[in-house]
């Protein structure tokens, strides 16, 4: 039985905005969403296009462009009839050879963009025939770079892209340079090359120190190099005989063993490439590099994190250097691309999958969610982990147990009731070949079967697609859906009568699942999604993605999407530039267009609100292209061409820290720049970048670099990521650098005892960063002299303490702060670190403009927080800060900001805190990206929650110190504790979220870091740098004394113990307790008692110190016969509190 799609029933489902799939851009800069999908089998095919596109093809069929400077997937297409890719040579951006596919004779010629498979009839040898281009070997290099000719006895034949006529060349060119650029012809040691399509005169280069023999002239990469192979004398080597093509220059001869080939060379010349595998039945890919100087194999490259398989042919390609050669692509059996230091063979970064590939879908149990039972990405293994989406309760993930489903015996009343029910069933699947399947249907009831029916599709359903049966699904007695290897969903009826097909999967459709009533239906597929469809419509209601483990994206209709936090960190825009390229621009620049949070609940009718318009959103107006940047007699000259969004501002960055936010007021398309006004910035080996805006300054180019010399200017070595050169000091260039640590610390906000507004740990917590980043940074910065560390806070009685320790002190008011962010521009060079350590009140608002970030000086008054021009001068704006921190010459700028979020009283904090808002942390992150800041926010969404901690700091502040004190410090060949800035930040992230679970709350600080962050030492742990760290003390909380007939606080007695508790807290770890200022908190204790006043106005008290309601311990006091003054008053509360303490401390 046979098919036709001519049926008018056929449902075509729409296709969601290109994820995996090339999409069709009806406008020229519209973007999509782009989501971290990968290769989940062996990369089989690795090369490099000519504009430095990474081109990857692997056995999961699929066509992959990556942007290697963003480690970011551009676009990803399927290859025809689920042929992949073998390692050959990209000929142009668009094309490329896969040959000795089995079941298509003579190979493929794939138009890369597409995945088409290209085929015309052309006149071969005397003999006209329809054949793939696969015929001509293109890795030798036959084609034009256009795709118009090949090169076939002398005659340019029409290729098979474009066409064209046939013309005769009259030069004996024996084929095209890989790339199609020049055609060619060795003649002797003589290198001819003609330009295509000028065909200008040859260009004529002799190849130095030519071997007396013949052979073919193998290229390498896109054609500067070339080398020819001998065969050794004992048969066992093969002798390599390599040049520079472009003058000539013999770069070297290499000998190896037959068994070994070579995949590429250093952009230098220097090196090669070595690809080969080991013998018997479990091979292996081994990657080596060969040091043409030294004529030996000098650097082995291994496979990260290796598997467990067997290569069952040498499908996988050998490793290539990145276009510059500054890192080794090295792919491996899972997928995945490393980018691997060609030294030390390190890896520092991946082309990877973080899309989970889900096996299984079952949605018939409950129209709430689906289970799904996922594969690792990447394995060979049965390894499965079970999971439940709770849709309906806002996109919860948890991980379940999934037992496989089995019949029910025979004699139970479950397996009487299936077996009396009449079902359909599919008996035989058979799949002779990728355009043909075969299965059988039986109509049954128990043991009785009504009717057989074998449905043969021999007609191809969709042009190029696999159509071998992968799975199926059955609904009741009426429907069976088809899923296919080619990602396609077929239906048929209890016939066997196709009648509708779903299209939107790209590879296989591992799993179906119709839900309740067989409304929608379910599909996972091999590509990395699942989809929900409408059966009704045929069309597609929500594309869902699992991310790692218990991370998850939405994908809904016009680029809507909802994403779990982790998961949002991957996610990014891809925008076609209007020339045939695209460009990757960051999610938070387009995010508030198309994130829709609560979109799936939308989508399935849980939440009945309609979806957001993006009308008006959905075009981009795209940033100028920086065409021409160079750096001449100390000036910066960059051109500019304008696109659709015009020429707005360009900010200059100076190794990644904002100098100029616009060196572009006129707004030419031409700009030159003096750099010696930056000098003073500068070390002595620099990156210079600019970022290019739009008219509208609503979107932003990625950084444009090139590297500035400056000989005055400080040696900086080192590196980060193994690789890549950066201005990072070394321990010896300590020897010239100094520390500078400026603490602001902000408790009091008025001069009257008693406002909401007052902190107990900012004073405390600026003076102890400051004296712990004194003690471990003299241990590494050699002397006292070269720490500089000032603390700013309204505890003046720290003074003389502290200027005895050369930590110099005045006030937290804003022109102090100020003042001292100007001595540190004066006196900080570009070798210096300067850490700047905010603590107290934090609050985001609208000021110029936009949301900004406000740290509170002490200068604020409690009932201007909020007034942007009652405020001005008592706040420190983002922006401002933003301005301070650029005037700083330093380079390594680190800034900590333990600052709540708002100044709010709350009573119950059970629920536990919020984190910061999204528009604080938009504010914080920009100032980061602009400074080249190492950037630790902490995340307390109010005061309540920044106070509720046990150990007589704030929670981040406590974790940090705990870092410093030796829990956070990595060892050095030396074997010597180093504090490192990335492993500190990291430690006290993770630990603040463990010191939150312990008062109910929630917290975790934000870390952000510059682009091309690598840690550096900010001190030295040793037995001289013991940091005074007490553990958790007692909590106290607001007390409740009362008079005993009005039931009121008639004498203001909790106004006075209240600051005599927040007085003994503020001693930090020498405080008896920590005194939060809230009603209740879980373990913490208060005090409730009551009073009386007689006609002579004596006072009699009684009080119980109480925690958790139940546990009540009587206060023993002599307050008997107290008259009724103010003095009185303070010394009763006096007595209270001491009361108290000596309770605490022999609890």
């Amino acid at each position: 039985m046979s098919y036709s799609l001519s049926t008018p029933r056929i449902l075509r489902a729409a296709l969601f905005c290109g994820l995996l799939a090339i999409p069709v851009l009806l406008f020229a800069q519209s973007p999509r969403l782009g989501v971290p999908f990968g290769h989940t089998t062996p990369v089989t095919s690795l090369q490099l296009s000519p504009d430095g596109m990474l081109i990857t093809s692997g056995q999961d069929a699929n066509i992959f462009h990556w942007d290697l400077n963003k480690r970011k997937l551009l676009r990803s297409v399927p290859s025809p009839y689920g042929m992949y890719l073998r390692p050959a040579t990209v000929e142009g951006i668009s094309y490329g050879d896969a040959v000795n596919v089995a079941y298509r004779k003579g190979g493929e010629y794939i138009d890369l963009n597409s995945g088409e498979v290209i085929e015309c009839t052309i006149t071969v040898r005397g003999k006209t025939d329809t054949i793939g281009m696969g015929y001509f070997s293109l890795n030798k290099g036959n084609v034009s770079k256009d795709g118009k000719y090949f090169l076939e006895k002398g005659r340019l034949t029409p290729g098979c892209v474009r066409g064209g006529d046939t013309l005769d060349i009259d030069f004996p060119a024996q084929g095209f340079v890989p790339g199609g650029d020049f055609l060619y012809q060795l003649s002797d040691s003589t290198l001819k090359r003609w330009a295509y399509p000028d065909y200008a005169p040859a260009e004529r280069v002799t190849l130095e120190d030519f071997p007396d023999s013949t052979g073919a002239l193998q290229f390498i990469g896109p054609g500067k190099f070339g080398y020819l192979s001998l065969e050794g004398e004992d048969r066992k080597t093969r002798i390599y005989h390599l040049w520079n093509l472009l003058n000539g220059k013999k770069i070297g001869v290499a000998e190896l063993p037959t068994r070994k080939t070579i995949s590429d060379v250093h952009p230098s010349g220097k090196f090669l490439l070595v690809h080969s595998f080991t013998g018997g039945r479990r091979r292996k890919s081994i990657e080596q590099r060969y040091n043409l100087e030294t004529n030996e194999l000098d650097v082995t490259y291994k496979d990260p994190y290796p598997a467990k398989a067997v290569i069952i042919n040498d499908s996988l390609p050998g490793a290539i250097y990145s276009p510059e050669g500054d890192f080794v692509l090295y792919p491996n059996l899972r997928g995945t691309v490393y980018l691997l230091h060609p030294e030390s063979g390190t890896a520092w970064d991946s082309l990877s999958a973080h899309a989970a590939v889900v096996e299984r879908v079952d949605g018939s149990q409950t129209n709430d969610g689906i289970f799904m039972v996922k594969k690792a990405v990447g394995s060979f293994t049965e390894s499965f982990a079970g999971y439940f989406w709770n849709w309906k309760d806002l996109n919860t993930l948890g991980v379940v147990t999934i037992e496989r489903a089995t019949a029910p015996p025979p004699g139970t009343p479950e397996g009487r009731a299936l077996n009396a029910t009449r079902r359909l069933e599919i008996v035989e699947i058979k799949n002779p070949s990728a355009e043909r399947a075969k299965f059988t249907i039986n109509d049954r009831t128990g043991e009785r079967i009504h009717s057989t029916k074998e449905v043969d599709f021999s007609d191809p359903i969709t042009s190029g697609r696999d159509l071998r049966v992968q799975t199926h699904a059955i609904y009741g007695n009426s429907t069976i859906a088809i899923g296919t290897r080619g990602g396609d969903i077929l239906f048929f009826d209890k016939e066997g009568a196709f009648y509708s097909i779903l299209s939107g999967h790209t590879e296989s459709v591992n799993s179906l699942s119709f839900t309740e009533g067989a409304k929608r239906l379910i599909s996972a597929s091999d590509d990395g999604t699942m989809k929900i469809w409408d059966l009704a419509s045929g069309e597609l209601i929500v594309t869902l993605v699992l991310i790692n483990d218990l991370e998850w994206v939405v994908l809904g209709p016009n680029n809507l999407f909802d994403a779990s936090p982790r998961a949002m960190s991957l996610l990014y825009y891809v925008v076609d530039d209007g020339e045939g390229g695209e460009e990757i621009v960051e999610l938070e620049q387009m995010k508030e267009r198309f994130y829709s949070p609560g979109l799936l609940q939308q989508l399935l009718g849980y939440n009945k609100r309609p979806l957001r318009s993006i009308k008006g959103l959905d075009q981009v107006d795209l940033y100028p292209k920086v065409e021409k940047m160079t750096v001449g007699n100390d000036s910066l000259h960059l051109r500019l061409r304008a696109r659709t969004g015009d020429i707005g501002k360009v900010a200059l960055f100076l190794n990644d820290k904002e100098l100029e936010e616009d060196i572009n007021p006129d707004r030419a398309t031409s700009i030159s720049l003096d750099l010696k006004r930056y000098q003073s910035f500068m070390f002595h080996d620099n990156v210079l970048s600019v970022r290019a805006y739009n008219k509208e300054a609503s979107l932003r180019s990625s950084p444009v670099e090139t590297e500035y010399i400056y000989p005055e200017g400080a040696k900086a070595r080192g590196t980060t990521n193994d690789n890549s050169p950066t201005p990072t000091l070394s321990r010896e260039d300590y020897l010239d650098a100094k520390l500078y640590v400026l603490c602001v610390g902000t408790s009091d906000y008025t001069d009257e005892p008693g406002e909401s507004m007052d902190l107990s740990f900012p004073d405390v917590d600026a003076e102890m960063m400051g004296r712990a980043l004194k003690m471990v940074g003299c241990e590494l910065f050699c002397s006292n002299a070269e720490v500089d560390v000032v603390c700013l806070n309204t505890n003046d009685s720290l003074k003389t303490d502290l200027e005895a320790e050369n930590i110099r002190w005045d006030f937290s008011s804003k022109e102090n702060i100020v003042r001292e962010f100007k001595t540190l521009s004066e006196k900080a060079r570009p070798q210096d670190i300067v850490i700047v350590y905010f603590s107290g009140h934090g609050k985001t608002y609208r000021s110029n403009d936009k949301d900004q970030f406000h740290y509170l000086t002490y200068d604020v008054r409690p009932g201007n927080v909020g007034d942007e021009t009652a405020t001005k001068n008592a706040v420190i704006a983002s922006d401002e800060l933003t301005t301070l921190l650029k005037s700083i010459p330093a380079a390594k700028q680190v800034l900590i900001l333990d600052a709540c979020n708002s100044g709010q009283i709350i009573d119950d904090i059970s629920l536990g805190s919020k984190d910061l808002n999204g528009s604080q942390i938009r504010a914080l992150t920009q100032m980061s990206d602009r400074t080249g800041l190492y950037l630790l926010t902490g995340s307390a969404g109010d005061m309540v929650s920044y106070e509720a901690s046990k150990f007589g700091h704030g929670l981040l502040t406590y974790a940090l110190l705990n870092g410093m004190n030796g829990q956070a410090t990595t060892k050095d060949e030396e074997g010597i504790s180093m504090v490192g800035i990335t492993r500190l930040f990291d430690y006290a992230q993770g630990r603040v979220v463990d010191l939150a679970r312990s008062i109910n709350g929630i917290q975790k600080p934000q870390v952000n870091y510059p682009l091309r962050a690598g840690t550096f030492p900010i001190g030295i742990f040793n037995d001289n740098t013991k940091i005074p760290i007490t553990g958790a003390k007692p909590t106290v909380v607001r007390c409740r004394v009362v008079d005993r007939e009005s039931f009121e606080d008639e004498l203001d007695l909790e106004v006075e113990m209240e600051r005599l508790f927040r007085k003994e807290a503020r001693k930090g770890p020498k405080a008896a307790y920590t005194y939060v200022d809230i009603g209740r908190l879980e373990d913490a204790y208060y005090v409730v008692g009551s009073y009386t006043v007689d006609e002579e106005g004596l006072i009699t008290l009684s009080a119980n110190l109480v925690q958790n309601k139940t546990k009540k311990i009587p206060l023993v006091m002599d307050v008997g016969g107290e008259p009724l003054t103010a003095t009185s008053m303070e010394k009763l509360a006096r007595k209270i509190e001491q009361a108290v303490r000596r309770k605490l401390k022999g609890r």
